[in-house]
């Protein structure tokens, strides 16, 4: 090849470089990647928590999923997800987290360190392949579960602390083989099967059992959306959310029930009911049951405000995910400021009552009630 013809071919890259990208651009290495359909995004989370008792219930379990220190600064969770997941054909994602936030989320089987031992605190939180085929999707490895309103990516939720439900009543992720199918642009059935609730690798203690998970998405007017979950199947202890587990396994059984409308583009309700029980759980092989309800509003007041509130009623009739036998409510109000796109600063308040005295104070008693404050700074990229 001659020296002419070499650079009429230099030429004409440049010229069709500078038509895609703009002739004062160069391409980085993110936009190669989005054009090749991979996206990599995350989100930073730190907060400031002020809790009139210690986050502990009485026996020493905790009574939050993420906000429970007394008094403290936190780093809950640096997030980095990387994921390519066509419409059709094979692909996969995975999303990990760093920070205090990480070792509640840590399933069973993957190592993790003890929030503020100084260990290493990641976990996987989703990691898995799909293949995808008209409205049939399959993907198999870990991801989160289908129950509940509220989820780990504290971008999506509302508010700033987890509420009851989110820690007491749902499992948080499944490892295991999830199909879903789109019957039309309204209706969507999901079947898998995976190792129980929050189990990556199955034990003696967690149950090598499998459990059943099945589920209905739908959209019945355009406004409404309902998602109907069904969980069932060999489990051990309760390790959803920061609840010990007991050791016991068995089979848990699970009905979860989401409702969100959408009543102006501004103004959002939604609603969860969840029923769940552990079978052989008590003396004498009997059950232990919990059951509980929330309700969710937000509001945005403009495109820089929004406020959002939350109350539930949970119900641990035996103790079982808690701890400790009690009707437990609590009512959450939450003003969110948003100067950018990229950046959310939350202002929260928090009231938590029970009929038993099961919070743990810091001069050692034990009290009906707890109060918080929360200051929440949130960057998403």
């Amino acid at each position: 090849m001659n020296r002419f013809s070499k650079t009429v071919i230099a030429t004409s890259m440049a010229m069709c470089t500078a038509t895609v990208w703009g002739a004062d651009k160069t391409p980085t290495l993110g936009d190669v990647l989005q054009a090749s359909g991979i996206t990599f995004s995350g989100y930073i989370d730190t907060s400031y928590s002020y809790l009139t008792g210690t986050g502990l219930f009485k026996g020493g379990t905790p009574n939050r999923v993420y906000d429970a220190q007394h008094n403290g600064f936190d780093l809950h969770t640096i997030d980095l997800s990387a994921a390519y997941l066509p419409t059709s054909g094979f692909g996969g994602m995975t999303e990990l987290d760093y920070g205090t936030d990480a070792t509640v989320d840590s399933s069973a089987g993957l190592p993790s360190g003890t929030a503020g031992s100084g260990a290493t605190e990641v976990d996987v939180q989703q990691a898995y392949f799909q293949y995808a085929t008209g409205p049939l999707t399959v993907m198999g490895g870990k991801y989160d579960t289908l129950a509940g309103e509220e989820v780990i990516t504290s971008p999506e939720d509302y508010n700033f602390t987890r509420g009851i439900l989110f820690g007491y009543a749902i499992p948080s992720t499944h490892t295991g083989v999830r199909a879903n199918y789109a019957i039309n642009d309204d209706y969507k059935v999901v079947v898998g099967i995976n190792n129980g609730w929050n189990v990556v690798t199955p034990t003696a203690t967690s149950g090598y059992g499998k459990t059943i998970e099945l589920g209905l998405l739908a959209t019945p007017v355009k406004p409404l959306s309902i998602t109907a979950d069904i969980y069932s199947g060999d489990a051990g202890g309760f390790t959803s959310g920061t609840s010990a587990p007991s050791g016991l396994v068995g089979r848990r059984d699970l009905l979860d029930l989401v409702a969100s409308y959408s009543v102006t583009s501004a103004l959002t309700l939604a609603a969860e009911g969840d029923e769940g029980q552990q079978q052989d759980a008590m003396a004498g092989g009997s059950s232990a049951k919990w059951d509980g309800v929330a309700g969710y509003i937000n509001y945005d007041i403009n495109s820089l405000w929004r406020i959002a509130g939350r109350l539930e009623y949970f119900d641990d009739k035996n103790g079982f995910t808690t701890g400790n036998i009690q009707k437990w409510d609590e009512g959450t109000v939450t003003l969110a400021y948003m100067p950018t796109t990229q950046m959310e600063l939350r202002g929260e308040v928090r009231y938590d009552k029970s009929n038993a005295n099961v919070f743990q104070m810091v001069d050692g008693t034990y009290k009906d009630n707890q109060s918080s404050f929360g200051v929440e700074a949130l960057y998403k990229f």
